[in-house]
């Protein structure tokens, strides 16, 4: 539960795939010149939409410190596929966890 997630000892790392959602809300880069939602250390992660505005409301609701982890350009190299690039980024405990909207 999120006692678990609170007593991890660090900071939760949380990536998605760098591309925009179909939907065009749930998560888009930022517009040109406007800051994007900002994770617990305050760094703009560059994005936003519904999607990524819950998950950081998620989080700060239940005191749980996160940081965006860009995906490395080995998981990126990895597969022709987003999805699968997210996942390795998982397998190879790069991130915690790796948010994929198509």
């Amino acid at each position: 539960g999120n006692e678990e997630l609170r007593n991890l000892g660090r900071t939760l790392r949380v990536s998605w795939a760098p591309i925009d959602s179909s939907t065009g809300y749930t998560k888009v880069a930022s517009p040109a010149g406007e800051t994007g939602v900002l994770d617990s250390l305050g760094t703009d992660t560059g994005q936003t939409g519904s999607v990524v505005r819950f998950l950081a409301d998620l989080f700060q609701f239940h005191g749980v410190e996160w940081a965006f982890v860009p995906l490395s350009n080995e998981s990126l190299a990895y597969s022709s596929s987003l999805v699968t690039n997210c996942i390795h980024e998982v397998a190879i405990n790069r991130t915690d966890i790796c948010f994929f909207d198509s």
